[in-house]
């Protein structure tokens, strides 16, 4: 999922520790081919090229995986949406063409028109989608690696790892169980690979945990820094000093809430509605917590 994935279990005869990393390698490959739109023969691909003419029928695994989407999308104001694709290409942050200068407001409207979860028709009784508008796009890049960590949870435990640690890039990271010395696994929260310091570290066990921001993923037009995470309600990406993780009980559910927090003005009174907690980074490295502590 154009990253790396690390996958630490303690105390698992090597054998059998190759064993379970396989099929976890395996059920990540199959997901990506299911759900990269940079593969051709990919379903997000086959959605994007035939919705806007007829309904495309989806099978059970995309049919939950987009009704979810449509359920974390209301229930984040409309932060989180998996339909901010043509946003993202308008502003280069899927590097097919890096723009020279910002965008106009008259261009950001436009594409905008062309974004919003509202926009797609639903037909529970054939499991079919449609999109409303010519030029939407789906992208299932906020929520691909957090789909792909509950599957990897399903493989650990079905095979009796009691304690495990999947990485995905830094970004993505599964806690299974408790650390091998006992209690919680520590997790901190850094704002780039090259700067050690720890803004914020999770104690936890049993959550997903997703980061959101930083250094690593910005870019700089016409002098300014924005962040990769682009609002689809106004048609504008964040502050790129703004840095946001997540700790939930679903990873699907963290993924999506560190990009939707990072562009929301009251992050509280969405994360109320989840089983989650937040923490968000100014460019001051200033922290501030969000959500009820129900998760460990």
């Amino acid at each position: 999922m154009g990253t790396r994935l690390d996958v630490v279990m303690p105390d698992v005869e090597p054998a059998h520790g190759r064993a379970v990393f396989q099929s976890i390698a395996d059920e990540v490959a199959r997901l990506e081919g299911r759900l990269s739109r940079f593969r051709r023969t990919s379903f997000v691909t086959r959605i994007n090229l035939e919705a806007g003419d007829r309904p495309v029928r989806l099978d059970e695994e995309m049919w939950s995986l987009l009704t979810r989407c449509a359920e974390l999308h209301r229930r984040t104001s409309g932060a989180f949406d998996v339909t901010v694709l043509p946003l993202l290409q308008l502003w280069g942050f899927t590097g097919e063409h890096p723009p020279d200068k910002r965008p106009s407001a008259a261009e950001i409207l436009s594409v905008r028109d062309r974004v919003g979860m509202e926009k797609l028709i639903f037909d529970a009784t054939s499991a079919a989608v449609r999109f409303s508008v010519d030029g939407m796009k789906i992208d299932f890049g906020a929520v691909g690696k957090g789909l792909a960590l509950e599957r990897v949870e399903v493989i650990l435990r079905e095979s009796g790892i009691a304690s495990a640690l999947v990485n995905f890039g830094d970004s993505s990271i599964l806690v299974v169980g408790p650390h091998p010395l006992g209690g919680p696994w520590p997790i901190g929260v850094r704002r780039s690979d090259e700067d050690p310091t720890v803004l914020h570290t999770w104690a936890t066990m049993d959550t997903a945990i997703s980061s959101s921001g930083g250094a690593n993923q910005s870019m700089t037009i016409d002098g300014s820094s924005y962040g990769h995470v682009v609002d689809p309600r106004t048609g504008v990406p964040t502050d790129a000093g703004v840095l946001v993780s997540v700790l939930a009980t679903s990873a699907v559910e963290a993924e999506a809430l560190s990009t939707a927090l990072t562009v929301l003005d009251s992050p509280a009174d969405v994360l109320r509605n989840f089983d989650a907690q937040g923490v968000a980074v100014d460019r001051d490295d200033r922290v501030s917590s969000y959500g009820v502590r129900r998760v460990v």
